[in-house]
């Protein structure tokens, strides 16, 4: 049995970037070692759930650069998610970004071609999906 711990990081904890936090810190399969996020508003608001052992960055770029980081959750603005994405996958981390996936189709290409060429695991989120309510 393995009990080695996923190690993560979150860019962005706003609006879904904060229940990424929430059910992160609580996966026991997951260690939260960083997030980011420009808005220290943002941080402040959810610094009760980020313990001194996990690394505050303003920038996402600056997680990115964090070898010990495994996987990533990218919850920022639209217009962020390319650059972060396509740098997250050629650092090596496995990538879920929050939707919509880019701001136009040349983009998602782009990114389409990194994920193949990088060899992680990349998901879109699209939780409302599978939300009880919405299937209702």
């Amino acid at each position: 049995m393995n009990n080695k711990k996923i190690k993560f990081g979150i860019i962005g904890l706003g609006y879904f970037g904060k229940h990424y936090l929430r059910i992160l810190n609580s996966h026991p399969d997951v260690q939260l070692v960083a997030v980011a996020d420009h808005s220290f508003k943002n941080i402040k608001t959810q610094k009760v759930k980020i313990s001194q052992h996990i690394k505050v960055f303003s920038e996402g770029i600056d997680l990115l650069n964090l070898s010990e980081v495994e996987a990533v959750v990218i919850a920022t603005p639209l217009e962020t998610h390319f650059k972060l994405t396509q740098r997250a996958l050629q650092k090596g981390k496995q990538v879920l970004l929050e939707k919509p996936l880019a701001v136009n189709m040349a983009d998602a290409r782009v990114l389409e071609k990194e994920v193949k060429r990088s060899g992680k695991t990349f998901m879109l989120g699209h939780q409302y999906v599978y939300n009880d309510f919405i299937k209702y």
